[in-house]
C-alpha cells in the first residue's frame, strides 16, 4: 500500500505498538523543544532520528550546526569576560571588543578537527562579523538597562546535579498516574530585574540567521523554545535557584527573546524577536531610551501608550503558558500512542538526518 493514500493507511504501516512505547519510555519521557517540534512536523522523523538515532553519513566538514555552535561559544565567552559581579557588563571600546572576538574566533577555529578550506575560513570571517554586531548590541543593551545577568548557558535537565529543574507536564492533567513529560534544554542567557517588590525574569536565545518568533505556532508544536525556557526558569520548582536574588519575593516571567543578526545590502543589523510583558516600568527597565531595537520593535506612541506585536498582557502571558502545557501534553499523548506517520514537505525534510532513507522525502534537487 502506498503512504500517499493518506495518514490513515500510514498509521497501519508506520505506527508503533503503544505497549512497546510504554516499555521504552516508562512513565516519564524527557523531551526538548527540538524533539517536540520534530514530532509535530514529522513523527516518522522523530522516531528515526531522535529515538533510533539514525543518521546520514557525516562527513568531516563544517556545517550549518557548527555556525550556531560558533556563535554560542563566542558570545558565552565574550559575556563571561566582561561580566561584573553585580551582573552588569563592563563597557569597552570597539577595538577592545574586536580584539576579544578575534581571539575567541581563533580559539574556536583552532579546535576544529579538520583542515579548513579558504571558503570555510571566509565563512568564519563572515560569522565573526555577524557575531560582532550581536555582541555590540548586547553591550548597548546593558548600558541602557536595569536588567542584570543571572546566568548564561544554563542547562535544564532532570539530573540530580542540575541547578535548573525541568517543567513536568502530565499527558493527562486530570490523571495523576498518567505519564509525564520533562522539558529539557540549555538557556543561552537569563537576566533579571528587581523593582524592589518583585523580580522579573527574561531569557534570551542566540540564533544563526534572522529568526522571527511566531506566537501562533506554539499550538502547532513549533516555536516552543522561548515560552518553554521562560516558564521553566520562572516556575515554582526553580524558585530556589534565584533565592539569593529574590530573597523570597515573587518571581514573574517578563520576556523571552531571540537575538540574531540580519544582513541586507551589505549592512548587518541586530534583530530581536519574541514576547514582552506590557508593563511600562518593565519596558523602561529594559531600555531607558525605549530603543525599539532593544525592545523587539516596540515603540511609544504619541498617545503615550506602547505599541508592538511582542507585547503581551498579564492574562496573555498566563495563556501562553497554558497553551505551551496543552501542546506538550497533546504531542506526548501522540508519542505514547505510537503515532509515526510521515509528513513530507520541503521545510520538514530540509534538515532531516534520515531523509536519504525515506521514500517520501522532499529533496530539493
Amino acid at each position: 500500500k502506498s503512504e500517499s493514500t493518506g495518514e490513515k493507511n500510514a498509521k497501519n504501516l508506520n505506527d508503533i505498538d503503544p505497549a512497546q512505547v510504554r516499555m521504552l519510555f516508562g512513565n516519564r519521557i524527557v523531551l526538548s523543544k527540538t524533539t517536540i517540534s520534530a514530532f509535530a512536523e514529522c513523527p516518522y522523523r522523530f522516531w528515526g532520528e531522535f529515538i533510533l538515532n539514525l543518521r546520514e553519513q557525516k562527513h568531516n566538514n563544517v556545517g550549518y550546526a557548527d555556525s550556531g555552535s560558533y556563535i554560542h561559544y563566542v558570545l558565552e565567552k565574550f559575556i563571561s569576560e566582561l561580566r561584573l559581579p553585580d551582573g552588569t557588563l563592563r563597557q569597552t571600546d570597539k577595538d577592545t571588543a574586536e580584539e576579544i572576538l578575534n581571539r575567541l574566533t581563533n580559539n574556536y577555529v583552532s579546535n576544529i578537527g579538520c583542515m579548513l578550506s579558504p571558503s570555510l575560513l571566509y565563512r568564519f570571517s563572515r560569522l565573526r562579523d555577524l557575531t560582532f554586531i550581536m555582541a555590540k548590541s548586547i553591550l548597548d543593551e546593558f548600558s541602557d538597562s536595569m536588567f542584570r545577568i543571572a546566568a548564561f548557558e544554563e542547562k535544564i535537565t532532570d539530573r540530580s546535579e542540575s541547578r535548573l529543574k525541568p517543567l513536568e507536564i502530565k499527558t493527562d492533567p486530570y490523571d495523576g498516574q498518567s505519564p509525564a513529560v520533562c522539558l529539557c534544554g540549555t538557556v543561552d542567557r537569563i537576566d533579571y530585574y528587581d523593582d524592589g517588590n518583585e523580580v522579573y525574569l527574561r531569557i534570551t536565545d542566540y540564533k544563526t540567521g534572522s529568526k522571527s518568533f511566531k506566537i501562533n505556532e506554539i499550538s502547532n508544536g513549533k516555536d516552543l523554545q522561548l515560552p518553554a525556557y521562560l516558564f521553566t526558569v520562572a516556575s515554582a520548582e526553580n524558585s530556589g535557584y534565584f533565592l539569593n536574588l529574590t530573597k523570597g519575593r515573587i518571581i514573574r516571567p517578563a520576556a523571552a527573546l531571540y537575538l540574531s543578526a540580519s544582513e541586507k545590502d551589505g549592512k548587518i543589523t541586530p534583530v530581536r524577536s519574541g514576547f514582552i510583558l506590557n508593563n511600562e516600568n518593565l519596558l523602561r527597565a529594559s531600555s531607558a531610551r525605549l530603543d525599539p531595537d532593544i525592545l523587539a520593535g516596540i515603540t511609544l506612541t504619541k498617545e503615550n501608550t506602547f505599541k508592538g506585536s511582542p507585547l503581551v498582557s498579564t492574562d496573555e502571558m498566563s495563556e501562553l503558558e497554558n497553551t505551551l502545557r496543552h501542546t506538550v501534553s497533546s504531542v506526548a499523548r501522540d508519542i505514547y500512542a505510537g503515532k509515526a506517520p510521515r509528513r513530507p514537505s520541503e521545510d520538514n525534510c530540509k534538515f532531516c538526518k534520515i531523509r536519504s532513507g525515506c521514500s517520501s522525502a522532499c529533496i530539493k534537487r
